[in-house]
């Protein structure tokens, strides 16, 4: 019996420990954080796909600096997206640089 019950503290106590953590805690702050700057982004790529019509819609052809800045952006909203759900452990901007542009 007490074998058990020594085995079922030292679990507990393992558990508090890892849940004490502050590397967790950072963690989950920063995935809260990048999942607000995700909402202001979405606000961002409204404005920029209703500016890009409105180019296309009077000159024919988008503007290709918003196109390159966009393609930037959905590199950096990747980056958040791959963070917040854990699939990378690399903190995107400001903690790490901004993603480079690829053209694909």
């Amino acid at each position: 019996m007490t074998i058990f019950l020594i085995a079922e503290v030292t679990a507990v106590a393992l558990l508090v420990k890892y849940i004490a953590g502050t590397s967790l805690w950072i963690t989950a702050g920063l995935v809260v954080f990048y999942l607000f700057l995700l909402g202001f982004l979405d606000l961002v790529l409204w404005i920029i796909a209703g500016t890009q019509f409105l180019f296309t819609l009077f000159t024919k052809e988008p503007n290709s600096h918003l196109s390159t800045f966009s393609i930037k952006l959905r590199n950096y909203i990747v980056q958040i997206v791959d963070f917040v759900t854990y699939s990378s452990q690399e903190r995107p901007f400001p903690f790490n640089p901004l993603p480079e542009e690829d053209n694909d």
